[in-house]
């Protein structure tokens, strides 16, 4: 077996419990437009950046009746709350899986489609020498955002790695096609609503309904590599 060099994370959903209130926020402004969008919708989107999730809705049966600037407006709108939203907790138990990691002598790569201008500042707030500056990838950083296998194949870049050498961590059906489009093996968290079967579907190694129960395995993975 190679040996594992770094363990690649995702952010929303998986190190920030930020899917919630993406989607009461994205629910809340087309509410307003006369649209009741399923939240599994939004959780399908989830990597996918607020500008495709946008072109998304001009052709999606639910909301294709909009024409393209209101869709525009809605999408602005959503934009204008989340920057306005100042508390964005922790996932519970992703510290400990960050110092678990790091303990091993691995590397700790973040790899998402976050877009906000601060989330750098951000993650170093939140998580204080686990997470190295130079080693965090957003959506500003790819032409491709997941399900595309480029967030990946950019992350195993940034650290010298090939797909043997890493384990992905993803909470959503499209994060996890990108990291197994990368031909990553790749861990899922789920701490949101869609079924386990459906991340099975998109191609989950394995899934964990908790940090606990993921950092445990990801240990025990670097530990067999050894």
């Amino acid at each position: 077996m190679t040996k594992i060099r770094a363990v690649l994370f995702d952010v929303d959903g998986v190190l920030i419990d930020s899917m919630p209130q993406y989607t009461q926020i994205w629910k809340q402004v087309f509410s307003e437009a006369g649209v009741e969008l399923p939240g599994e919708v939004l959780y399908r989107r989830e990597g996918a950046t607020s500008l495709e999730t946008r072109e998304f809705f001009k052709s999606f049966s639910m909301t294709k009746h909009l024409d393209d600037q209101r869709i525009n407006e809605i999408e602005a709108r959503k934009r204008i709350l989340v920057e306005e939203k100042k508390h964005w907790p922790d996932m519970q138990g992703a510290f400990d899986t960050l110092k678990a990691v790091k303990a091993t002598g691995v590397k700790v790569v973040v790899v998402t489609g976050s877009m906000k201008e601060n989330l750098r500042e951000n993650l170093r707030m939140r998580y204080p020498e686990m997470i190295e500056d130079t080693l965090i990838l957003t959506g500003y950083d790819y032409e491709n955002s997941k399900p595309h296998p480029e967030p990946y194949l950019k992350g195993m870049e940034l650290v010298g790695c090939s797909p043997d050498e890493v384990i992905v961590v993803e909470n959503a059906p499209f994060g996890v096609e990108s990291a197994k489009a990368a031909g990553c093996k790749c861990f899922v968290v789920n701490t949101g609503i869609l079924k386990n079967e459906e991340l099975l579907e998109a191609g989950a190694d394995e899934i964990f309904i908790d940090h606990g129960g993921l950092s445990e395995a990801i240990v025990k993975e670097i530990e067999k590599s050894a």
